[in-house]
């Protein structure tokens, strides 16, 4: 991933010690398309942890570099990208997705947002499968509580944040 929430996901993956990480894998610029000299939060969480990081221009880019790590499965959260069918292809496993919505409820790129749009009363997550279609691909796993109508972007994406953690560790 590439936002400050996918640094935080890949520590508590790195602090649980659940998979052996071959390579972090984040955009080649910070979101916003505003280059840095400054590592983002993912980076200097992958050089703590002595991971080689990969920022491809285009995602396909890597596809040869996984190939060769023998890479089976990708863990994904928060990148920013649409992936290709030869990319989602290189994971022999498939790429393992966090969703910070009820799924297939709110699918796409605000589902933050949308929740609270919509009025919903239960938010949630969904762990799934990346598949052709966007945010359609098998549900392996869901956590979902209640919400109330004053709830801000800020304490519903906590909140989902801290539920995707306990389903991904």
């Amino acid at each position: 991933g590439s936002s400050e929430h996918s640094a935080r996901l890949l520590a508590a993956v790195l602090e649980a010690e659940i998979l052996d990480i071959v390579a972090v894998v984040t955009r080649a610029e910070p979101q916003g398309g505003h280059r840095h000299t400054q590592d983002t939060a993912v980076v200097a969480i992958a050089k703590q942890a002595n991971l080689p990081v990969w920022r491809p221009e285009k995602p396909d880019d890597i596809i040869p570099q996984l190939k060769d790590a023998n890479v089976t499965v990708g863990l994904l959260f928060a990148y920013g990208k649409i992936l290709s069918d030869e990319l989602i292809a290189a994971f022999p496993h498939g790429i393992v997705n966090v969703h910070p919505s009820l799924l297939p409820r709110h699918r796409g790129p605000s589902p933050i947002e949308t929740t609270i749009l919509a009025g919903d009363t239960t938010a949630g997550t969904t762990v799934m499968m990346i598949s052709r279609e966007m945010d359609a691909g098998p549900i392996l796993s869901q956590a979902a509580f209640p919400i109330d109508d004053h709830i801000s972007k800020t304490e519903l994406w906590e909140k989902l944040f801290h539920k995707s953690l306990e389903l991904v560790v």
